[in-house]
C-alpha cells in the first residue's frame, strides 16, 4: 500500500495576505524613512555637478571662458565675451534642459559656497572651489578644472 505524500507550502490566500500587509506597511512606513527633500537635494546636487562638468568641457570646445553661476535659488551657465577673441557673451542651454536658465533649485535645498565659477579655454578653473548642496559636496580644482564629487 502506498502512503500519500504530504505536500507543504503556502496557500494562495496566505500569499495574497502577506503581499497586502507588505503593501500597507510600505505605504505607511516609507515616508518616515525617506523625505522628498532628500531626493530633490541629491538630484539638484547631481544636476549642478553635471553642469559644472559641462561648463569645463564647453570652455575647451568653444575656446572661450565659461562661467557657472550658482546662487541659493538657481544656477546658470554663461559664455563670457572677450575683446580679443571670437567669444560673444550669451547664456548656454544645457542638454536635456528647456531654455537657457537660470535653472531653479527645489524649495528647501540648502546651498553653501554659492558664487561664480569660471573655466578657462584650457579647461582649467580660475580658482579652486568647494560647493555644498543639500549636504553633498563637490570641488573644482584650479589646475585642471576637474570637478570632483566629495
Amino acid at each position: 500500500m502506498q502512503q500519500a505524500q504530504r505536500q507543504s507550502g503556502f496557500t494562495l490566500t496566505e500569499l495574497i495576505m502577506v503581499i497586502v500587509i507588505l503593501g500597507v506597511l510600505s505605504v505607511a512606513a516609507m515616508p518616515m524613512w525617506f523625505s522628498k527633500s532628500d531626493f530633490e537635494g541629491r538630484g539638484y546636487f547631481d544636476e549642478v555637478l553635471q553642469a559644472a562638468r559641462y561648463a569645463q568641457k564647453y570652455a575647451v570646445v568653444s575656446n572661450c571662458n565659461v562661467r557657472l553661476s550658482v546662487t541659493a535659488s538657481n544656477y546658470q551657465l554663461n559664455l563670457l565675451a572677450s575683446p580679443h577673441d571670437h567669444c560673444e557673451a550669451h547664456s548656454i542651454t544645457l542638454p536635456g534642459k528647456a531654455g537657457t536658465g537660470p535653472y531653479a533649485a527645489p524649495s528647501g535645498v540648502s546651498v553653501s559656497g554659492a558664487g561664480n565659477y569660471s573655466f578657462l579655454p584650457s579647461g582649467a578653473a580660475d580658482n579652486t572651489y568647494t560647493l555644498t548642496i543639500g549636504g553633498h559636496s563637490m570641488r573644482i580644482h584650479a589646475a585642471t578644472g576637474f570637478v570632483e564629487r566629495l
